[in-house]
């Protein structure tokens, strides 16, 4: 069986609902058999008290859940976009550059994308970092500083180049952290908790009918996992439904290799 995070939006918010509706079906109708509608209607006016103090500690741990999860997602793509304009502009300006710099540059710039599109990419949806990106990342600073400046205008690319190499590093040392997430699972596992404490105190509620009780719980219990649905996709930025892609530092390594091979 696949992980969730590996099925598109349809699918995982089928498996959630189709999942919930069951389990809620099932609660109710356990409850059902020892004791019926009628005596949990005496029930009504305690499970209320209960639910009316436990429902807006739900709705708060529900919306911060979202707001986080959506502001590291925001980090992670941000920092993304910044690492891969600062190779953009590396690339420009070492395509300026006279051999054999340009070669080792555009190599070494090469090498880097590929790296954090490969194996970095695979570690980040850990939470990890790739050890090959740090190798990268350090050969590329070894290959700028031994490049050598013929005239003044070489000395100001090359100079300029080196604040954006500063930049990248930090850049890169952020999408990390902001991939890593430390809350996630914490906050997920509390979200989880939360709701289905809510779907629990539902079943202590007698209504005139079953088929009511049924439809009005499986409402009340599809209402609170869409925010589930929506938070376990932003903590899977790199497998899931919303994903990040790789490509930008594919085309990256894909425009140098052909402009070296013109």
């Amino acid at each position: 069986m696949p992980q969730l995070y590996t099925l598109n939006v349809i699918q995982m918010t089928a498996v959630f609902l189709i999942g919930s509706a069951i389990v809620y079906t099932l609660g109710a109708l356990f409850f059902n058999v020892y004791t019926d509608n009628i005596q949990l209607e005496h029930n009504n006016d305690l499970a209320g008290v209960k639910l009316g103090f436990f429902e807006p500690l739900v709705s708060v741990a529900m919306v911060f859940s979202i707001s986080l999860a959506w502001l590291q997602y925001n980090a992670l793509v941000g920092e993304i976009q910044r690492e891969t304009t600062i190779l953009t502009v590396l690339a420009a300006s070492a395509r300026t550059l006279p051999e054999p710099g340009r070669s080792a540059l555009t190599s070494r710039i090469v090498g880097y994308a590929e790296a954090v599109a490969g194996p970095e990419w695979k570690a980040m949806a850990e939470g990890q970092a790739s050890e090959a990106v740090s190798d990268a990342l350090r050969t590329l600073t070894r290959t700028y500083a031994t490049t050598r400046a013929a005239t003044p205008r070489e000395r100001s690319i090359l100079r300029y180049s080196a604040g954006q190499l500063v930049a990248l590093a930090q850049s890169r040392e952020s999408r990390v952290e902001a991939a890593r997430f430390h809350l996630g699972s914490a906050m997920f596992s509390l979200l989880i908790i939360g709701t289905g404490i809510s779907i629990l105190m539902s079943w202590f509620f007698g209504l005139p009918t079953m088929l009511t009780k049924l439809v009005m719980g499986i409402l009340f219990t599809w209402s609170m996992m869409l925010v589930v649905i929506y938070v376990y996709a932003l903590l899977h930025p790199f497998t899931g439904p919303v994903g990040v892609s790789n490509e930008n530092y594919l085309d990256i390594a894909r425009s140098l290799i052909q402009s070296s091979d013109q």
